[in-house]
């Protein structure tokens, strides 16, 4: 996992920011977004990590020079262990945008389920929590940006770290 969030980190930090404020002094930052999203999270302690990918929708504001809030809700899905696995939250977002670099803490509430399939017999369960973290977000155009967040989640008493490509209208 420590290669995946190195990896992660480095293209972020090698790519070049553009300037994110216009000559009107609003971000980059502002406005809607939607974007894909995919994730690791340790769901239980001694088992292999949840690999999930998805989508993620936003708004985000600038209240004041350089200051951001936003919401965000994001859908993931994909395999743990045999089962099938799914989470999504809905949360706010209050960061600083440092002329193309998002720096960004976020909260809110998520759910996690499971579900599998007995021969046609189908179980399932689900829980839910708080979710909070933070993260960075780079511009990487005018209306592109990459994400890596870490988010910690209540539901699941787990950390799950993301990356995620933001497209900015």
């Amino acid at each position: 996992m420590k290669t995946y969030l190195l990896a992660a980190a480095a293209i972020i930090l090698a790519a070049t920011p553009t300037l994110a404020s216009d000559a009107d002094g609003k971000s980059d930052f502002q406005g809607f977004y939607a974007g894909l999203v995919t994730g690791v999270s340790p769901l239980v302690e001694g088992y292999d990590p949840a690999w999930a990918g998805g989508v993620t929708l936003g708004y985000n504001w600038n209240v004041a020079d350089s200051v951001i809030i936003g919401i965000e809700g994001d859908l993931m899905a994909g395999t743990w262990e045999g089962f099938g696995y799914a989470n999504d939250s809905i949360r706010l977002r209050a960061g600083y945008d440092l002329d193309g670099f998002l720096v960004y803490a976020t909260a809110g509430y998520g759910a996690t389920a499971l579900s599998a399939d007995f021969g046609g017999f189908t179980a399932s369960a689900a829980v839910a929590g708080i979710v909070g973290g933070g993260g960075i977000e780079v511009m990487m155009g005018s209306n592109t940006s990459i994400k890596l967040e870490g988010l910690y989640r209540g539901e699941t008493e787990s950390f799950e770290v993301r990356t995620g490509l933001n497209f900015n209208f």
